[in-house]
């Protein structure tokens, strides 16, 4: 609001906005794509976005998340199952914060700060994103 001229700004209201709750976003989904399942690991990835859930159905990017989990989980998973992944993650990379609700999903709080600084570093270091991705999967897989 400081670039803003002050005639402007004393004539301005901040309307404080909150994310949709799940209940909402199951509402919108069922009025404006019917046709699609929307599960409810999808509403929470959504973050109260009605908008990020059409990118992630449209990005394939709920079942990416799926994917990761069960890789996480899977005790037999190995780094060809994980490389796969994080090239798949790598496409599309508005699909990078999913690794930061994987650990939220498994809640792994001291990695967030780690994860989110490898996250960012990604389009900075690394000319093949897929193996920063994978560095992150395989760290979080050493946390659980």
């Amino acid at each position: 609001m400081a670039n803003v001229l002050p005639t402007v700004r004393s004539r301005a209201r901040v309307e404080k906005m909150r994310p949709l709750t799940i209940s909402q976003l199951r509402d919108l989904c069922a009025k404006f794509i019917p046709e699609d399942e929307i599960s409810t690991e999808t509403l929470k990835l959504a973050n109260g976005s009605f908008g990020k859930i059409a990118n992630l159905k449209t990005s394939g990017g709920d079942a990416i998340y799926a994917e990761l989990i069960s890789v996480l989980e899977n005790t037999h998973a190995n780094t060809g199952d994980v490389m796969t992944l994080a090239k798949k993650i790598a496409a599309a990379s508005e699909l990078h914060p999913i690794l930061l609700d994987a650990v939220a999903y498994f809640g792994l709080a001291e990695l967030y700060p780690q994860v989110t600084h490898a996250i960012a570093d990604i389009k900075n270091i690394y000319l093949e994103p897929e193996i920063g991705i994978f560095k992150i999967i395989m760290e979080i897989k050493k946390c659980l």
